[in-house]
């Protein structure tokens, strides 16, 4: 089984940055992060893809606000709430609004995950691709 991997970087003089990167292993699972930054301001994403349909796609920003970042998953166990500065979205499960505590029965939904990685409005290889989808 092969795999494969591409890595892409640049940082200029004056603090600026930005990188990505993806893997696809011999098996079809799949990972990656993008980021961009400059003075003390980050932009990033990444993404887990296993070859059985399970994923979780997560993008962050961190700035002189602290850090906030957003999940999307499919991963059994999970529900969609919004504790402290994330808000995590999962296709199994039912919605737990923000600072609700309590215990909860499981659910374990068959959705697809979705067919595409990147921000709001990209679309790009998705996980078969091992590919990231538009800008940031």
């Amino acid at each position: 089984h092969g795999g494969s991997s591409s890595v892409n970087r640049h940082q200029d003089d004056h603090g600026n940055f930005d990188f990505v990167y993806d893997i696809k292993d011999g098996y079809g699972n799949v990972n990656g992060r993008k980021e961009k930054g400059s003075h003390g301001h980050v932009v990033g994403s990444y993404y887990l893809g296993e070859v059985d349909g399970r994923h979780r796609i997560v993008h962050y920003v961190a700035d002189k606000h602290g850090f906030r970042a957003e999940v999307e998953t499919n991963e059994h166990g999970t529900k969609t709430s919004h504790p402290a500065a994330a808000s995590y979205h999962s296709d199994n499960g039912k919605h737990i609004p923000s600072g609700h505590h309590g215990h909860y029965g499981h659910h374990h939904g068959h959705e697809k995950p979705h067919a595409y990685y990147g921000g709001p409005g990209n679309r790009g290889t998705g996980f078969g691709g091992a590919g990231f989808g538009g800008a940031f």
